[in-house]
């Protein structure tokens, strides 16, 4: 539950701090979202592992700011 607060904090404070308009932060969270790693960073540079993070939209009806599922884990293990 600290994860998904975190993250939305994230983004409604970005946007309460340089007052973007709604299309702004639309655009901010599209780019927030989805599955990222860095297999392709931890191969070139031995100082990094390869870490999976999802973040996904939750409680996409609700009007009180935008929430964000957040897990992150070392892709050997993420369980």
């Amino acid at each position: 539950m600290k994860k998904i607060f975190f993250a939305a904090s994230i983004v409604i404070s970005i946007s309460e701090l340089f007052g973007q308009s709604k299309s702004h932060l639309d655009l901010l969270v599209s780019w927030m979202t989805g599955s990222f790693n860095s297999e392709e960073q931890s191969k070139n540079d031995s100082d990094y592992y390869n870490i999976s993070l999802e973040m996904h939209r939750i409680w996409e009806n609700r009007n009180d700011g935008y929430w964000l599922y957040v897990e992150q884990a070392v892709a050997a293990a993420k369980e």
